[in-house]
């Protein structure tokens, strides 16, 4: 059996959610680009952070298609 009794491993959790949609104009490229991650600093390590986003679409200044992962760990001092 498995007992949740608090909730501090979802108190240090942050989402981030971004559509971008550049319309064409004047013959150029229309931009959409979806972005979405996850930021999570575990119990007790505060300055710990791990991160996981999500990118696909047109890349805004290059016009480049992407479609990417991304894993990380970000330490503050």
């Amino acid at each position: 059996m498995f007992l949740i009794t608090k909730m501090k491993y979802l108190s240090a959790l942050e989402g981030r959610v971004r559509y971008l949609y550049l319309e064409n104009t004047n013959g150029a490229v229309t931009v959409p680009r979806f972005e979405a991650g996850l930021s999570a600093s575990p119990p007790g390590l505060q300055n710990v952070t791990l991160d996981l986003e999500y990118v696909d679409g047109r890349d805004q200044t290059t016009l480049q298609e992407e479609e990417r992962w991304t894993a990380g760990i970000g330490v503050r001092f």
